[in-house]
């Protein structure tokens, strides 16, 4: 499941799943958005919080170019 799905679903704002993560809003827009790809500890965090329903997979290999 895509994390912007995920917030969507969970009815949870970016901003209140940064904090969840321990992270910046803006880190988690570009997560959303496919700006910037989690690094390995980062994505640890989403799996926990996410209780597995967002991963690896769930992020494209190449990030795109625009910001949040």
């Amino acid at each position: 499941m895509r994390l912007k799905a995920f917030l969507k679903k969970s009815g949870m704002s970016e901003a209140e799943f940064a904090v969840a993560i321990g992270r910046h809003k803006v880190s988690v827009c570009r997560y959303v958005t496919g700006v910037r790809r989690p690094d390995a500890e980062t994505m640890r965090l989403i799996r926990d919080v996410t209780d597995g329903m967002v991963s690896e997979r769930d992020f494209p290999r190449k990030p795109k170019g625009k910001g949040c």
